[in-house]
């Protein structure tokens, strides 16, 4: 301390020192101000004394090895100091220290120095790259750089070749090698695979101190390949008298297999592939009509993706072309329906699935051919195949559904609101609740049956198909399962077709039609076989009612116990009509049927009485008053 320095002056006979901290502070405002680079002292923290810069570096210096880490703004605290600005200097400037302006990592010095030895160390032997360092320390590549340019300073200077660093001697050692061995291969001469003489270089090192000698006079008549297994010196002169003869050798074999077999597989690349096709083909007559002399290279089709692409170059003489696709061409109608039938593809993407069933018989150039634009009118071809089936196979449910279920339902359902059975209440409740288990049981069966459609239907229908049947099947109302098939008609219905027809649309009334009389055929038919009389009743009176009807077309169906509910409502509608030029008496009819009702109700009818109604049937079909 300062304790005995000071101006002039009396002093207090109680005074313990010889300056008073006016004095001292006059003294010390006399001093360099802070941060000039003689700096010897800095005020305390209390202004009454000086701190030697050295005792208090001295003394950051312990803190740091205690503690690691000191926060700057505990420092005038800490070290007993005011004005800590010169001290934060100095640290910035140390090697050791890392502080907010130098930017060093912020990593305890001992560690930092362990890691600047290995990495050093590392560099004396080899290429050391601060990445494969990251891995090691789990730090930033950038910390690492960092460590290496500070410690530079005290271990030397290492130079960086692509992101690897080494001291200047293997560096100087590694060119000295790279070109002994150029000289080598200038010598012999033949090609050397430097990454193979030269060790664990790095393939990047080697990169760039070879393409720093290429400016070498020595190097001029070598050139430097870089190849899927390292870097390659090659002379140049004998690369260019190899090549001329090679070439000149695998042109010959290409054209003799050209002429021979009208293909040949380029199995070379590059400009070598390049100048053999340009030869091959510029050597055959692209104008002429003789297609055995014009050749023609195979090109990757857009669609085809690069990795199916085969590497090699395919040429091909135009007739054996056109032969491949009229084989393929021919075999397209079989193989996309047995390729529908099997796996049945969404769409009419040309894939690797459909190529190869496209092919009869495995082979390069075939499935070359497929993958390439000179397969357009093959793509063509199936893609309207794959659409026909398409339109084909939806049609044919469609048809189905309308023969097992939209027609016999609307036929079935057309009476329902009809005044003749509304009139009776109890029939009409009937024919509801029979209805639904009628179609239950005898209709969903063979609706739901298609395998003997001739196509598979697209799956997105056989979904519907599907969803219907659950619907269907628990349905607990006649509305409810109309409403499901209403779906199904909507969902099923091709885009082909023009919008759905309404009821009293021509066409549809003839489909309708068509379908009642199908029906109807099939019931006489059943009725000539039939023997119990109450069962010949009542399919008499069904044919009876499908064909007075002229309001509808419709057919009819009910339960055994609704026979005399039925007959009587044939009696309904035959009230008003009358005799037509068909000459079939309805409303005898009517009195006929009910005359037979009650004989079968007393169980007095006879065979006689059983075969008249049935011949009953039969007339008032013929005589039927609405037809297609």
């Amino acid at each position: 301390m300062f304790s005995k320095f000071g101006r002039s002056r009396p002093v207090s006979n109680d005074a313990a020192a010889m300056f008073s901290a006016i004095d001292i502070k006059h003294i010390l405002n006399a001093l360099p101000p802070p941060g000039h680079s003689e700096d010897l002292f800095s005020q305390s923290l209390a202004g009454e004394s000086l701190v030697s810069l050295a005792s208090a570096k001295s003394n950051l210096q312990k803190l740091i090895d205690d503690r690691e880490h000191v926060s700057i703004k505990d420092l005038p605290h800490l070290l007993d100091i005011q004005d800590i600005s010169s001290l934060v200097a100095w640290a910035d400037g140390q090697p050791a220290f890392s502080t907010a302006s130098n930017g060093r990592p912020s990593l305890p010095p001992w560690i930092q120095k362990t890691i600047a030895i290995r990495f050093f160390a590392q560099a004396r032997h080899g290429f050391i790259n601060v990445y494969d360092e990251e891995r090691f320390w789990s730090l930033p590549a950038e910390i690492l750089e960092e460590i290496v340019r500070v410690y530079s300073t005290s271990f030397g200077r290492l130079q960086e070749t692509e992101g690897y660093f080494a001291t200047p001697q293997l560096v100087k050692k590694t060119k000295d090698s790279l070109l002994q061995l150029c000289r080598e291969a200038e010598a012999e001469p033949a090609a050397r695979n430097l990454s193979l003489s030269m060790g664990q270089i790095p393939r990047e090192v080697l990169h760039e101190l070879t393409s720093r000698m290429q400016a070498q006079s020595t190097l001029q008549r070598f050139e430097v390949q870089f190849r899927e297994d390292g870097v390659w010196f090659v002379p140049v002169e004998a690369i260019a008298r190899q090549s001329e003869q090679k070439q000149k050798t695998t042109l010959a074999d290409y054209a003799q297999r050209l002429s021979s077999e009208s293909h040949c597989i380029i199995t070379e690349q590059g400009t070598t592939a390049t100048d053999i096709v340009e030869q091959l083909i510029g050597g055959s007559d692209s104008t002429t009509d003789d297609d055995s002399k014009r050749t023609v290279q195979l090109v990757k089709h857009p669609s085809t993706a690069a990795s199916d692409w085969p590497s090699s170059t395919i040429l091909i003489k135009q007739h054996l072309l056109t032969r491949n696709l009229d084989i393929v061409l021919a075999h397209i109608p079989s193989a996309v329906t047995g390729l529908w039938n099997t796996s049945q593809p969404p769409d009419s993407t040309f894939t690797p699935a459909v190529q190869s069933l496209l092919s009869p018989s495995p082979s390069p150039l075939l499935s070359a051919l497929l993958l390439s634009t000179s397969s357009q009118p093959v793509r063509e071809a199936y893609t309207a195949e794959h659409t026909s089936l398409l339109s084909r196979s939806t049609i044919s449910l469609y048809t189905h559904l309308q023969m097992t279920l939209f027609h016999p339902l609307f036929l079935y359902t057309a009476p329902l609101n009809l005044p003749e059975v509304l009139s009776d209440s109890t029939l009409a409740e009937h024919q509801q609740s029979f209805l639904l288990s009628h179609v239950k049981d005898s209709l969903l069966p063979t609706v739901l049956d298609i395998s003997a459609l001739s196509l598979p239907p697209p799956q997105a229908l056989r979904t519907e198909l599907s969803r219907f049947a659950t619907t269907a099947t628990g349905a607990d109302s006649l509305d409810a399962l109309l409403s499901a098939s209403r779906r199904l008609g909507r969902k099923t219905r091709p885009s082909t077709l023009p919008p759905a027809s309404t009821a009293g649309d021509e066409q549809e009334r003839v489909q309708r039609l068509q379908a009642r009389d199908e029906a109807v055929t099939t019931l006489l038919a059943r009725l000539g076989r039939t023997k119990r009389a109450s069962d010949v009743l009542q399919q008499v009176a069904w044919v009876l009612l499908a064909a007075v009807s002229t309001e509808v077309v419709a057919l009819w169906v009910s339960a055994g116990r609704d026979a005399g509910r039925v007959v009587k409502c044939f009696g309904r509608f035959v009230e008003n009509v009358t005799e037509d030029e068909t000459g079939f008496g309805w409303k005898d009819a009517a009195r006929r049927l009910e005359d037979f009702r009650g004989k079968v109700k007393d169980g007095k009818q006879s065979e006689a009485d059983v075969e008249v109604v049935r011949e009953l049937a039969r007339r008032g079909w013929e005589g039927r008053r609405c037809r297609a």
